[in-house]
């Protein structure tokens, strides 16, 4: 390898962090957390409320269908896909996967930025949605 060069970057690091980029997924992560498992519905449901919540105005049945099609086509895949969460297609529970400790400790992280950057201190997921 030549001095310029840089190892590559294992793809599921990759993956794992551009999945922990997006607001919206990193909010089902939190939820998932402390919750243990949801499913889509009811996902989709507490994405919606708390998408709403954050815009001050109430959730319409228009958004919550635009919230259940990202979550479905978007979200959800791109979670599944780098491992950080599973989903049953029988039951359509999801649940968190077998990550590595250091997806923890991002969400950890990630958590109290954005708590903080509204000037929080939560110590749960309720904190933070209804602060």
């Amino acid at each position: 390898m030549g001095a310029n060069t840089m190892p590559a970057t294992p793809p599921a690091v990759d993956g794992r962090l551009e999945a922990l980029a997006n607001y919206y997924r990193r909010f089902l992560l939190y939820y998932l957390r402390e919750h243990g498992s949801a499913t889509r519905t009811e996902l989709t449901d507490v994405l919606a409320g708390w998408l709403a919540s954050v815009q001050g105005v109430d959730a319409d049945r228009l958004a919550h269908e635009q919230t259940q099609i990202a979550l479905r086509h978007i979200h959800l895949p791109k979670l599944l896909d780098c491992g950080l969460v599973e989903h049953d297609a029988d039951t359509g529970v999801v649940s968190l996967g077998a990550y590595p400790s250091w997806v923890d400790e991002c969400l950890d992280l990630t958590f109290r930025v954005e708590a903080q950057a509204r000037g929080e201190r939560p110590e749960s997921l309720r904190d933070l949605i209804d602060g």
